[in-house]
């Protein structure tokens, strides 16, 4: 799709996931308003062991795993719509995805009093949402641990982006709108019997090093420990590295995590002003929008990491530079990384 290379990127990455050694699958959530293109970005994660639902309880997926055992990559495309359950229902769901995305499903005491059993299964999950229905559920969502076990990808259409795509439509030019290409075949199981392997992928100290700067920097905007978020990023390197054919991560799967390291928001915050609504008081927005896709060349995220950030992720690529045969910093940063100095 025109324009999302970045966010598409992200989620193959988490779309195959599940393969990498010694590491929990991750899980992604598609933050962005209506008409942005949530849905059909989700499916750049299509394969084999892929279920798209538009719809789903927590019986219904327990049922849908029990079925199929191979499912690896669940997407959601509209996790708002579990709003019309009611509350034990939404619960049952949140507390299935939570053990499919992290420890693993196990053995399971239905409500109808059946036993199922499923040995550890655990796999992806790419939900899509609008960043109102987040933040009116955030808390609550937060609470059961939901939300820590994914990374929120939260973002906007660029003016001009949005032009091009209604041109697009207008001219039926089928590649401004075109669905993303899913998970390459070779990331793929060939048929229902064929099993993949866990695949081992490395990192070297340093860039491991830069990795933890981010999740720090990263945690304490969010307000949460970092301690899942630390996993999760530490996998997406990982991943990405994967899905780019290399066994080892390199400075382009750090500089890949600095970009999408911009998006990770749950939104616009909302805050309490007492002085809306003639002095009755309300929430309003601490932000006008979301950040926009395209916005994220690499100097400019780096000079908006704050001052010690800078300097200790300058540091890390001196080191890298210095022990790593062939290290060094991209050309676009080295005036800034000298800047920091």
């Amino acid at each position: 799709m025109l324009g999302t290379e970045l966010i598409e990127d992200f989620v193959r990455s988490v779309g195959v996931s599940w393969r990498i050694r010694d590491e929990k699958p991750i899980s992604a959530l598609l933050v962005a308003s209506r008409e942005s293109g949530k849905t059909t970005i989700a499916k750049a994660a299509e394969s084999r062991i892929t279920q798209i639902e538009t719809l789903v309880t927590g019986m219904g997926l327990l049922r849908r795993l029990k079925r199929n055992p191979d499912l690896r990559v669940l997407v959601l495309n509209d996790l708002a719509a579990i709003k019309g359950f009611r509350s034990n229902v939404v619960m049952l769901l949140i507390s299935v995805l939570n053990g499919f995305c992290e420890d693993g499903l196990f053995n399971i005491d239905t409500p109808v009093g059946k036993m199922m059993s499923f040995g550890g299964l655990r796999g992806s999950l790419i939900a899509c949402i609008t960043d109102d229905i987040l933040q009116d559920e955030r808390h609550k969502w937060s609470a059961m641990g939901f939300l820590s076990r994914c990374i929120p990808f939260a973002y906007s259409l660029p003016r001009d982006l949005i032009i091009q795509i209604k041109d697009g439509i207008q001219q039926k030019n089928v590649q401004t709108l075109a669905q993303p290409e899913g998970i390459p075949a070779e990331f793929q199981p060939r048929s229902k019997k064929h099993k993949l392997q866990p695949v081992t992928v490395e990192i070297d100290e340093n860039l491991d090093s830069i990795v933890r700067v981010l999740n720090d920097y990263k945690a304490q905007q969010l307000s949460e420990k970092g301690i899942r978020l630390l996993k999760l990023y530490t996998c997406l390197v990982k991943a990405h590295a994967f899905l780019h054919g290399r066994d080892k991560v390199t400075d382009d799967d750090v500089f890949f995590l600095m970009q999408v390291n911009h998006y990770v928001s749950y939104g616009p915050d909302k805050v309490w002003d007492q002085k809306m609504y003639g002095g009755k008081g309300g929430y309003r927005k601490t932000r006008a929008q979301l950040p926009e896709l395209g916005s994220d060349t690499l100097p400019q995220l780096f000079q908006e990491l704050p001052k010690a950030i800078k300097q200790r992720v300058k540091e890390k690529f001196i080191q890298m530079k210095q022990t790593v045969p062939g290290g060094g910093v991209r050309k676009e940063l080295k005036t800034d990384v000298k800047k920091t100095a």
